[in-house]
């Protein structure tokens, strides 16, 4: 629903981008530590110091404690309404689960395209060796070039015996 508010207003202003709308079927609390747990234990969640120094500001003053980071992300547990204020910590889980799974993404797109190079790779080597052996004899020459030190072509001194 706030998607179908706030597009009109990025298209007014000339802001193009795409609005992914999450929707979740498990219990808040308990999505909220599966998504941060992980991440937390493998130390990886890196905070600038600079938010941490105006969250502290936050927790001094009692009437505004329970909507600060360190607070929810120190308190949160697995019971239903653990928290009474969690947006903060709600955005922070939906940032990391964005950031987690765009990061496998990348990797396996990664490892697909070097796969895909290597196969390539071998499928030229493959027809230039076939191309070569298709050459008449006299013709072939050595397939290493001439700086290879390899003589008397394909086979080298082995073709000699």
């Amino acid at each position: 629903m706030f998607n179908k508010l706030l597009q009109p207003w990025l298209i007014k202003v000339n802001h193009r981008c795409t609005l992914d709308e999450v929707k979740h079927s498990q219990q808040k609390e308990k999505r909220i530590i599966d998504t941060l747990e992980p991440v937390l234990n493998q130390h990886r969640l890196v905070i600038d110091r600079r938010l941490i120094e105006k969250d502290l500001a936050l927790i001094e003053k009692e009437q505004t404690r329970p909507y600060s980071l360190l607070h929810q992300l120190t308190r949160v547990t697995r019971e239903k309404g653990a928290l009474r204020h969690d947006d903060r910590l709600d955005a922070l889980a939906g940032g990391v689960a964005y950031w987690v799974e765009s990061m496998a993404r990348d990797h396996e797109d990664a490892h697909e395209s070097w796969h895909d190079q290597e196969q390539e790779r071998g499928i030229e080597e493959f027809l230039s060796y076939i191309d070569h052996m298709n050459q008449p004899k006299s013709n072939r020459g050595n397939p290493f070039g001439s700086s290879s030190g390899v003589q008397g072509g394909w086979l080298g001194s082995y073709g000699a015996h």
